[in-house]
């Protein structure tokens, strides 16, 4: 969780360097945008390694992810309207559909490396719609929000990959047959390249 929210402020720190027309002072912002991925790649394969791998890291993940692009793309944004003066509406349209385009393909990988993992390897851990019932939070406004935009999240995923849903719901039944069949098919066609 502490890489996690590392990534967080240094991904915070990048937007702000974009603020300036200062190339060299830019660059830097562009070298710790790179430097806040690699810390977002590292904080699941550390914690994976530690054994310390949760839900929570999990879903703490997603969001710092998210935060870290929103306040990129705002950053960006902000710099035009200094720069321009004005209020550029296709600029701002085309950050919003940019963002969400970032946030599917970011959800997409996510999706696929954990099912990749789950399914190939038999590690780690990916939440599909229906394990929201076991959810162990407890009842407050803020545990209700994370669990429905998580939840809403999971579906997504689960839309975008419907067969891969379908497989991982068979292996999780715990159909060693269906396992032996399509694990070794599934890791050799979804390696990833």
């Amino acid at each position: 969780d502490q890489v996690t929210f590392a990534s967080l402020a240094v991904g915070v720190v990048a937007g702000h360097l974009f603020l300036y027309r200062d190339p060299s002072v830019n660059a830097l912002g562009l070298s710790l945008v790179i430097l806040a991925d690699v810390l977002d790649s590292a904080d699941g394969q550390l914690a994976r390694l530690r054994g310390t791998a949760s839900r929570w890291g999990r879903v703490l993940d997603g969001y710092v992810d998210s935060l870290r692009w929103v306040v990129i793309y705002a950053h960006l944004v902000a710099r035009v309207l200094i720069v321009g003066g004005g209020v550029p509406v296709p600029l701002v349209a085309l950050a919003l559909v940019a963002a969400a385009c970032h946030s599917l393909q970011a959800s997409a990988i996510d999706f696929a490396y954990s099912a990749y993992t789950l399914i190939s390897a038999g590690r780690g851990h990916l939440d599909l719609p229906e394990d929201f019932g076991s959810f162990e939070l407890p009842r407050t406004w803020w545990n209700g929000l994370a669990r429905a935009s998580y939840g809403g999240y999971a579906r997504r995923q689960v839309r975008m990959f419907p067969r891969t849903a379908a497989l991982l719901r068979l292996v999780r039944r715990g159909d060693a047959d269906a396992r032996a069949r399509f694990a070794p098919v599934y890791a050799e066609k979804q390696a990833p390249t």
